[in-house]
C-alpha cells in the first residue's frame, strides 16, 4: 500500500500513526502491510475513523494487527468526536476545531503505550 511505501522509505521513525479514512477499502492484511513496514520497537497508533460504518469495519481489520504487533494501540477518533458536529463532519472529515481533541486522543494513546 502507499503507507506501507511511505514508512519504508522514511527514516525510521520512534512513532507511527495511520488515520485511516472513510472511503478506503481497509483490509486486515492492507493493515498488516504497514505494521510489517513499522520499524520493530516503534510506536504504532492506528486512529480509527468517525462514521460508526467505517469505524466497525477499520476496527475488524485492526484487531489482528494490534493482537499481533507489540507497541500498537487504538485512537478511538470516532468514539471522540460522535455527536460533537463542531469536531468533524457527518462523513468523518476532521474540522478546524476538532484538530485538538484529534491531537489529544492521539498523544493519550502514545502515552498509554509507553506507560506515561
Amino acid at each position: 500500500t502507499a503507507a506501507a511505501r511511505a514508512i519504508t522509505e522514511s527514516p525510521a521513525a520512534a512513532q507511527v500513526v495511520v488515520s485511516l479514512g472513510t472511503d478506503q477499502a481497509i483490509t486486515a492484511a492492507g493493515l498488516a502491510q504497514v505494521a510489517r513496514a513499522v520499524p520493530g520497537g516503534a510506536r504504532l497508533v492506528i486512529v480509527l475513523p468517525v462514521p460508526a460504518a467505517a469505524r466497525a469495519r477499520v476496527l475488524a481489520a485492526a484487531m489482528p494487527v494490534v493482537a499481533a504487533r507489540p507497541h500498537t494501540a487504538l485512537a478511538d477518533w470516532g468514539a471522540v468526536a460522535s455527536g460533537q458536529p463542531n469536531l468533524a463532519t457527518g462523513a468523518g472529515a476532521l474540522l478546524p476545531a476538532g484538530a485538538p481533541a484529534h491531537a489529544r486522543a492521539v498523544r493519550t494513546t502514545l502515552a498509554a503505550l509507553t506507560g506515561r
